[in-house]
């Protein structure tokens, strides 16, 4: 059990670590003697402004909550609250009447039906060793509680530790709010404007015809000759929605590959990019090579090894000075981010190769990859 100093002190932290919007807080008053005749104790509303546009697009974007209840005092879960999406655009309200005291609120969204299409609540045990167990009320705590990608083991031939069970996994929110006082007879109002922790790649590749012989058709359906994944630690969360930095290496696959033009283009789903993680266990996007035109294997390109993408991110700029993701939050807003990559031969070192490129647009003036992966 943690005493009161303690766990004000974690919830006060996450002001400082996480982005954050809880709007309002409204209160109204009962005087009734039998509380059945009294409006619920709580009332969630929910919001999703934190976008490019900074409009609501909660009705086209998020389709199911989880709310997790702790005790403000000990920081133990007291509930689970499930908000279907009805109840998301019109409010969810509580018809028990929550019991009298102080709490802090957790909220994670999903764009699917069920958050745990994709995603599951956790008490950790052991970051170490990655044991976890299910959530249970009057057990689980602020530190214990877990939100996690829902993953299999990676095959031994790929690059990570897992891969998701749902490869084009459902888009993540959260948002919190804590001091939340419950009072009997009244009835207390709580606005969640949610964060968007997932978003996707879509990348643009040019420079197919130096990796195609005259003998390769590659004709439409059939694999094109270069194959791009990313790599990340980023797929278990704390309650604060700090990225765990036990978490193990996700694979991320890519999708609907199409041929346009002399070039590629592919999306992959991504998980939270995180600045502050990224100096300790970078993201990194891979550009491989297929070993011959029926190959199942790939190897790095020479030249180009993997890219750090939230350096790329942030050092994306229009060569005025003016670089639009500097902060979490400016990351955090975007959806989706386009990379155009375009590949050529090294003129001073033959068989080499050089890469350039853009992020939505935007330039990316030092293009420095994050690790130097010999050529095998």
């Amino acid at each position: 059990m943690k005493n009161q100093k303690r766990v004000t002190s974690l919830v006060a932290s996450v002001f400082a670590v996480s982005t954050m919007m809880v709007v309002s807080i409204g209160v109204t008053g009962c005087v009734a003697e039998d509380l059945d005749d009294c409006p619920p104790a709580l009332r969630l509303t929910f919001r999703y402004t934190h976008n490019p546009s900074r409009k609501n697009l909660l009705a086209e974007s998020v389709r199911s909550a989880d709310v997790y209840v702790f005790d403000y005092l000990t920081g133990v879960l007291t509930d689970v609250i499930v908000v279907r999406r009805e109840d998301l655009t019109r409010g969810w309200h509580d018809e028990s009447h929550m019991p009298e005291g102080t709490y802090t609120l957790v909220a994670w969204g999903s764009s699917g039906d069920e958050l745990t299409r994709s995603y599951a609540g956790r008490h950790m045990i052991d970051v170490s060793t990655h044991a976890h167990t299910e959530v249970e009320i009057g057990t689980t705590t602020l530190d214990d509680l877990y939100m996690m990608l829902v993953s299999d083991e990676a095959p031994s031939d790929i690059e990570g530790d897992i891969v998701p069970s749902t490869p084009c996994f459902d888009d993540l929110f959260w948002a919190i709010a804590d001091g939340v006082e419950i009072v009997d007879g009244e009835s207390r109002k709580v606005d969640f404007d949610l964060m968007r922790n997932t978003s996707t790649l879509r990348v643009a590749v040019t420079g197919l015809e130096h990796f195609e012989s005259s003998s390769d058709t590659h004709q439409s359906g059939t694999r094109l000759p270069l194959r791009l994944f990313a790599t990340g630690s980023n797929g278990r969360y704390r309650y604060d929605d700090t990225i765990d930095p036990h978490a193990r290496t996700v694979h991320y696959a890519s999708f609907d590959h199409r041929r346009t033009g002399g070039g590629m283009s592919l999306d992959i789903p991504m998980q939270r990019l995180h600045i502050r993680r990224h100096e300790d266990d970078p993201v990194l996007l891979h550009i491989e090579q297929y070993t011959g035109p029926s190959a199942t294997t790939s190897i790095p390109i020479p030249g180009i090894p993997p890219v750090d993408l939230v350096a790329a991110i942030r050092e994306s700029s229009d060569g005025m000075g003016n670089y639009p993701y500097e902060t979490q939050e400016s990351v955090d807003r975007e959806h989706e981010f386009r990379i155009a990559l375009a590949i050529s031969p090294d003129p001073d070192r033959p068989g080499w190769y050089t890469m350039t490129m853009t992020i939505n647009e935007w330039d990316v003036i030092i293009l420095k990859p994050i690790v130097d992966v010999p050529v095998r």
